[in-house]
């Protein structure tokens, strides 16, 4: 399942490893979205807070990059 171009998707994180790329902070992520897992790699500026497995999250996505993420409760 690709990401949308725009727009948001919620999804639950299921794995976490960070990545470090020429100095830039990166987080790779296993996400499970309507039952499909997917992997990413998030800047890690775009979350709040670390995330952890299990975390409910909202992807806000533009050009078909993860933008930001919002912590569900």
């Amino acid at each position: 399942m690709p990401l949308p171009l725009v727009g948001t998707v919620e999804a639950t994180v299921t794995a976490i490893a960070p990545v470090s790329i020429h100095g830039d902070r990166y987080l790779d992520c296993a996400l499970l979205i309507d039952a499909e897992r997917i992997a990413v790699r998030v800047p890690l500026h775009s979350f709040g807070r670390h995330p952890n497995i299990g975390d409910r999250v909202r992807l806000k996505i533009l050009l078909g990059q993860i933008d930001a993420v919002e912590f569900l409760p």
